[in-house]
């Protein structure tokens, strides 16, 4: 009997291959894969929005590394190659801060780390076509939409590592496909999409993948890299660090020395470069802003983020307010995975909390949160697995729901295109237009518009708009609340038959 017992366990037992992906089940996964591809790539054909903002700079980064080999743009200028990608004429981003010694060469402030990532679709996109620019633009915005595509698989890998539940995994990481912050940004050539897939990948490795010395070498690379991405993500790399010393301590007495060399290089690569380039050393940028884009006070600029009637993010994803409910649950299944996460993107959400231009300017709704939200797509998940009365699965669909047709609404609508930090521009979102004109109710009025005054500080310019937010913050902390009962047992006491069986 136990000898048949053991083989028929093994039978039903799924062979995993890389990853903890259920080797079975393949074609599911290519197909879901799939699936999100064309969801994400119509979502960016439908809105076909021009490049704009920083997107133009990045595209002429790689067409100087293309042709000349180098990052200088003065090329790329005088030949105007700059038109193919943005109407005018865009401002050398080179030029020195004042009282630096900045050489005469012109380089862009961005980081280098998104345009070498580019490269292989640009260089791609040159050589299927004549209209040399146009292809390079959509070669690296095909890429762009498979780096997307990516984030989303694996969020699903670092999900279900959390969770050890495989449906709720894909669950949870469709809900972050549909969710318009995120799919709103698919395609659109920012750095913030690559941060967000390289810290993943780093929180897999360092739950899982760290113990040789080889994988330790990779990850040092995966975070070197993510520092020529944005220097910013100095904030992400050293917490990581600091997780995996821990871990590595803890079980085999020893310090990543090999991690900690490589990401060490990319540094001195980045601050090196960066002095030869504009004859300074520091993190502020070329044109000398630096650090003067900080110092907002944090409880403004997050509520703003979370709540404004413009590019509110629980206002245009409401699934994602379950993530504050399966936090409770995350830290009562998974403690450790929980406090992993903590640590790697408390110091990165601190800092931004800090930035008055919480909304990125004109670029896509939530182009900051997606650097570290898919993290915490587990918590989402433990919600929609706990959650299992019937009026609580009503309400998953009804605002997976919801937020599925607000993404839709958004594409076929392109909103929201104005920066709401210019007062002169501040309007109604048409989201909220169309809503009453079809019910009658203008839901914005409950929701607080906030405004970043003269770029300065953020601050709520509509009636009532402190009132409004405390509200919706009580609202979230209500959803905590509740993730802590549920995360409890729902409160009730065990059966009395477990009692006594403990008790004996």
């Amino acid at each position: 009997m136990q000898e048949t017992g053991i083989v028929s366990a093994r039978k039903v037992t799924p062979k995993k291959g890389l990853l903890n992906i259920d080797t079975h089940s393949l074609w599911l996964n290519l197909i879901l894969i799939f699936l999100c591809l064309l969801f994400l790539g119509t979502v960016r054909l439908v809105m076909n929005q021009p490049l704009s903002g920083d997107e133009p700079a990045y595209m002429l980064m790689d067409y100087s590394v293309a042709h000349d080999g180098t990052f200088n743009l003065s090329k790329g200028y005088n030949d105007k190659a700059f038109q193919s990608f943005t109407p005018g004429s865009p401002t050398i981003e080179g030029s020195p801060a004042p009282g630096t010694q900045a050489p005469a060469k012109d380089y862009s402030q961005h980081g280098i780390g998104l345009p070498l990532f580019l490269l292989p679709g640009f260089s791609l996109g040159t050589l299927l076509t004549s209209s040399v620019h146009l292809a390079a633009r959509y070669g690296a915005v095909l890429e762009m939409l498979l780096l997307a595509t990516g984030v989303i698989v694996l969020t699903w890998i670092w999900t279900n590592e959390v969770t050890k539940n495989r449906r709720v995994a894909y669950i949870a990481s469709g809900l972050l496909a549909i969710s318009y912050f995120f799919s709103g940004l698919a395609g659109y050539i920012y750095p913030d999409m690559l941060t967000s897939a390289l810290l993943l990948g780093a929180m897999i490795m360092v739950e899982r993948y760290y113990s040789t010395l080889l994988l330790q070498i990779l990850l040092g690379i995966i975070l070197g890299f993510l520092v020529l991405v944005h220097i910013k993500t100095l904030d992400l790399v050293a917490p990581v660090l600091l997780v995996l010393s821990y871990k590595l301590w803890k079980t085999n007495h020893r310090l990543p020395w090999a991690t900690f060399l490589v990401v060490a290089l990319f540094v001195a690569y980045y601050f090196i470069s960066y002095h030869q380039w504009f004859g300074v050393w520091g993190i502020q940028t070329a044109n000398g802003s630096g650090g003067s884009q900080f110092g907002d006070n944090p409880l403004m600029s997050v509520s703003a983020m979370m709540f404004d009637s413009f590019r509110g993010f629980l206002v245009y994803n409401p699934v994602m307010i379950l993530i504050f409910l399966g936090l409770p649950v995350w830290f009562k299944k998974s403690p450790k995975s929980l406090g992993v996460a903590l640590v790697a993107t408390l110091p990165s959400i601190a800092v931004l909390s800090y930035f008055f231009q919480w909304n990125g300017g004109d670029a896509p709704l939530g182009r900051y949160i997606i650097d570290v939200l898919p993290v915490y797509i587990p918590a989402l998940a433990f919600a929609i697995e706990i959650l299992t009365r019937s009026w609580e699965k009503v309400f998953i669909v009804l605002a997976s729901l919801a937020t599925f047709l607000i993404t839709v609404d958004a594409t076929f609508g392109r909103f929201p295109l104005i920066d709401p930090g210019l007062e002169a521009n501040m309007t109604r979102s048409p989201l909220f237009i169309q809503l009453q004109q079809h019910t009658g109710l203008a839901i914005d009025r409950f929701l607080p518009m906030a405004s970043q005054y003269l770029f300065y500080h953020t601050t709520f310019i509509d009636k009532h708009g402190l009132m409004k937010t405390i509200f919706w913050w009580l609202v979230v902390l209500a959803f905590f609340i509740y993730g802590i009962y549920l995360a409890r047992g729902r409160g009730h006491k065990a059966p009395v038959k477990k009692r006594l069986g403990a008790t004996l």
